[in-house]
């Protein structure tokens, strides 16, 4: 059968005024904004972000376009149980914001592991940084190949085309602006994101006959168990492994992790940066609920029909996609803006991942091999790594 959510002229319109517009206040930063002076002012903006930014743009960093078409197809494969994931968070504040916040804040560190040479040795600093600098390598390429195939196999977007047209977009701002440019264009691209979320989840509660009907045909489907206490090993989810293993899953994720740590790093006082995570915390459950939430929608929808086996979609993780052109479909232009909105989650993550990588390279490389270097020197060679793994 074919796949009836083919976008038009006005949906490319749209989703290529929502990109620019959101990337254009990174680049607003880059021109009118006051030039960083030094590489440390450059990666951590000399600790003088405000709180809201920075609490939007960890929310945004960390909610990329994976999770936004994947947490969904959890939710519908799996059912309510799944949403205990969004606890797991708030969960994990206690613990994040006692022990391991107050270390890497006190000890004024730009890299998390800077730290590890002080309570251990260079070589742990070392393989520690390289350790990391290969998964979120492979992690960027995960976080913009995935969402630009489902797009691509649901709209007939051109694969490359979003691959690179991001790429280039986010060079530009990431290396000429820092992480400054970096988190205010966070904030325009979460905005952004949760507003076409919130409109998808109205017009599908709409569409499907109120929240009531969802629940219903949820239920019929036994997708409503938001407590499963099972210990079978054959459960994919229970309560245990959504909300006690999930909360130590997500706190090396929010925490012990340079891309979330570079912003809380970012606050002028500890208790700034305490205030930031919690609400970082808070953003990212939020969001959860509202994806996960949208696996129901999904469900209730398609509930006698499965996309799937109606040749729809070639796979589940094409779901949300499907949903949310078909939904928007019916008003010109709407179905771009979600595209949009994807392609922001996408631009968030890299872009963030992409300045964590500089500053990585270059404090817990080029630095310690060449302690004299000046600061002008060793900003314009924070740039470098950005462009380059941009490229790879």
């Amino acid at each position: 059968m074919e796949v009836p959510t083919r976008l038009g002229t006005w949906d490319f319109v749209s989703m290529s005024v929502i990109v620019v517009l959101a990337s254009s206040v990174g680049l607003y930063h880059v021109f009118t904004a006051s030039r960083s002076k030094n590489a440390r002012e450059f990666l951590v903006n000399s600790r003088e972000l405000g709180v809201a930014p920075l609490i939007l743009s960890a929310v945004a960093s960390f909610i990329s376009a994976v999770g936004i078409l994947g947490f969904p197809v959890e939710t519908y494969t799996n059912g309510a149980v799944f949403t205990g994931f969004a606890l797991a968070p708030v969960l994990g504040i206690p613990l994040s914001t006692h022990l391991y916040l107050p270390i890497f804040f006190n000890s004024g560190t730009t890299t998390i592991f800077e730290y590890l040479e002080y309570r251990f040795n260079r070589f742990v600093r070392l393989a520690s940084s390289i350790l990391m600098n290969f998964h979120l390598v492979l992690y960027t390429s995960c976080v913009i190949y995935a969402p630009s195939l489902a797009i691509n196999q649901v709209t007939g977007l051109n694969l490359w085309v979003s691959v690179i047209s991001i790429g280039s977009v986010c060079i530009v701002y990431t290396s000429m602006g820092g992480l400054k440019a970096v988190v205010w264009a966070d904030v325009a691209q979460m905005i952004v994101m949760i507003s076409v979320l919130a409109l998808i989840v109205c017009k599908g509660i709409f569409d499907v006959g109120g929240l009531s009907e969802i629940w219903r045909l949820a239920g019929l489907g036994n997708r409503t168990d938001l407590i499963r206490f099972s210990v079978s090993p054959y459960s994919a989810y229970t309560s245990w492994t959504v909300m006690v293993a999930g909360t130590f899953h997500f706190v090396g994720p929010i925490t012990i992790n340079q891309v979330m740590m570079q912003r809380y790093l970012s606050n002028s006082t500890l208790r700034k940066a305490r205030i930031s995570f919690i609400g970082g915390c808070v953003g990212i459950t939020m969001m959860t609920v509202m994806t996960t939430f949208c696996g129901l929608i999904i469900y209730a929808r398609y509930h006698d029909c499965d996309p799937q086996l109606g040749g729809l979609v070639s796979s589940k993780d094409q779901l949300m996609a499907l949903f949310g052109i078909e939904i928007l479909s019916g008003i010109d232009g709407l179905a771009g803006i979600f595209v949009g909105a994807l392609l922001c989650a996408t631009l968030s993550s890299l872009s963030s991942t992409l300045n964590s990588l500089s500053a990585v390279t270059m404090e817990d490389y080029i630095r310690p091999c060449y302690p004299d270097l000046r600061d002008d020197t060793a900003m314009k060679l924070s740039k470098i790594p950005e462009i380059g793994r941009a490229h790879v």
